[in-house]
């Protein structure tokens, strides 16, 4: 199963039933544990990414962030996994992405309250919000893992390492 879900070329060789793969890492500032929602609900955060912060990491009817932040001001809305993955057991898969001290921070945001997080597959589009088009923040349907957690404040100050791993 770890080996499916990589771009890697397994072996032995297996029959893939679809060709997308996990690729991108993405964030977000919703969630229901956003704990800056004086932050996060007031503009500009308000204006630039709008909606609620009500999505759960149990509910398995997410289909993409809640409020995806841009990482980029290019826009990029989200960073590619470094290539290749790793595989700390037979039965498990480890995907590292990182981001700099000047990506999530840009702009009017000196601060920026991200408590969601997600792993989006090889057909996403990066410069959309959650992949795919449509109203913000995106039609969604290509995350693959989704979590929340308690608000990080991103400032320009430190970078963040993300190392995801899927164990089987």
């Amino acid at each position: 199963m770890a080996e499916v879900i990589v771009s890697d070329t397994p072996s032995p060789v297996i029959t893939r039933h679809q060709d997308s793969v996990v690729r991108y890492c993405g964030w977000g500032i919703g969630g229901n544990r956003q704990v800056s929602p004086s932050i996060s609900d007031n503009p500009p955060f308000s204006t630039d990414y709008p909606g609620p912060n009500t999505q759960t990491d149990t509910d398995l009817t997410v289909s993409g962030l809640q409020r995806p932040v841009r990482v980029t001001s290019a826009p990029l809305w989200m960073r590619e996994i470094a290539a290749p993955a790793t595989f700390p057991s037979a039965t498990s898969v480890r995907f590292v992405t990182n981001f700099s001290e000047t990506d999530l921070n840009y702009g009017a945001y000196a601060s920026v309250p991200l408590s969601e997080i997600g792993l989006f597959s090889s057909a996403a589009d990066p410069s959309l919000p959650n992949g795919a088009t449509g109203a913000y923040p995106g039609a969604g349907g290509l995350i693959l893992a989704y979590d929340t957690f308690n608000t990080i404040n991103k400032t320009g100050l430190f970078s963040i390492e993300v190392r995801w791993e899927f164990r089987f």
